[in-house]
């Protein structure tokens, strides 16, 4: 066992690492971005992977530690999340290893919230920090987004209901799945009942036309006008899939990690409720949407 006096002090020196990590993480050259100047793309490569590797460090240790100690932990990861050196501007041309790498943190970052959401039960600070981290990835990973609309709002469900705000032409969910095609099957929709197929299928066909789509470089298929011309397929809507389909990068994470970090259905089935849970999610993505579309601070 510990030394008597052994828990306390690392308890200690745990919260004085967090609160210089926050107080450094908080620290900023720029007004618009948490972020620092630096005399070289190599210093700024060399602060984005280390910062990754934080991100992924931290993360990892946060299931390990005692829930008294976890808001420590929390704390310190969303300035993390929101620093300028991660941002799609400051990704630009940089290392395909380095793009690899955040990739793979972000689906870590994702397979954490969605194992936390399975359960049943979890801390308030647990809550609003996979609320927090969701909306972040949700921007981050275009792969992700039809996957969280489809399980907040199910294609059958959709259609049964037709909620207006869904559906108008600039709604959300119409920009984010066109890219990805996410029109489901007749036979993939889920009946108003909530029974037959559920949305997993049509999330997994959702995923891989929004592969297909990275892919070749554009939408799946071009619209046909009068006389047989196909018009060439709309470019991407936002930074973040512009830096992903520019960069090379679609495809950067296996089919198999994106699975497994969506595994689970008790996740969805909160979701779609549209309670607690989603309004979380609601409250952080209209706290970081203004930053994904570029807004300054003064606008």
């Amino acid at each position: 066992g510990w030394p008597p006096g052994s828990g306390e002090m690392c308890a200690r020196r745990l919260a004085i690492l967090c609160s210089r990590l926050q107080l450094l993480l908080c620290s900023s050259h720029k007004e618009s971005v948490l972020s620092f100047f630096y005399p070289s793309p190599e210093g700024l490569a060399w602060t984005q992977l280390l910062l990754l590797r934080l991100w992924s460090y931290l993360l990892s240790q946060a299931e390990h530690l005692p829930y008294r100690h976890q808001p420590a932990l929390f704390a310190t990861l969303t300035p993390l999340m929101e620093r300028g050196e991660l941002g799609p501007s400051a990704l630009l041309g940089a290392p395909a290893l380095l793009l690899e790498k955040y990739a793979h943190v972000l689906w870590q970052t994702v397979g954490y919230v969605v194992s936390k959401l399975n359960r049943k039960a979890a801390p308030s600070e647990v809550r609003v920090f996979c609320s927090h981290a969701l909306s972040i990835a949700f921007f981050r990973l275009p792969l992700l987004r039809p996957v969280l609309l489809g399980a907040i709002l199910p294609p059958g469900e959709n259609r049964f209901k037709h909620v207006r705000e869904w559906n108008l032409p600039w709604s959300l969910q119409r920009a984010a799945l066109r890219e990805g095609n996410a029109a489901p099957e007749p036979g993939d929709a889920s009946p108003p009942g909530g029974r037959g197929r559920s949305s997993w299928s049509s999330s997994r066909s959702s995923a891989r036309d929004t592969r297909a789509v990275f892919a070749s470089g554009g939408t799946p298929r071009g619209r046909r006008e009068r006389g047989g011309a196909v018009r060439e397929a709309d470019p991407p809507l936002d930074a973040w899939a512009a830096l992903w389909l520019s960069q090379g990068m679609a495809n950067a994470v296996p089919p198999a990690v994106v699975e497994r970090a969506l595994g689970g259905r008790y996740w969805r089935e909160r979701l779609r409720k549209r309670g607690h849970c989603f309004f979380l999610l609601l409250e952080h993505w209209t706290r970081h949407a203004p930053a994904a579309m570029g807004t300054q601070p003064d606008e």
